[in-house]
């Protein structure tokens, strides 16, 4: 990244630290947050493989192809 100052190295390895710290943690305590939305929001576990994958793109064209079919069927 071409960092000379002394301080903007510390900074970047601190907070390339933290990202890590983050990343190595996350697979510890994201079963406990899953189990806790989960009870408010059964989307997380029971639908999500039914989901768009594709983003809203994806979502926007399915969504013209069943109004497409729907008036097909309705006329």
């Amino acid at each position: 990244m071409n960092v000379t100052d002394g301080t903007s190295q510390g900074e970047l390895e601190a907070c390339c630290l933290t990202m890590y710290a983050s990343s190595v943690l996350e697979k510890y305590f994201s079963g406990v947050a899953t189990e806790i939305f989960d009870v408010h929001a059964s989307f997380l576990t029971e639908q999500l493989d039914f989901w768009y994958h594709g983003g809203f793109e994806d979502l926007a064209t399915n969504v013209g192809w069943k109004w497409s079919l729907l008036t097909q069927l309705l006329a």
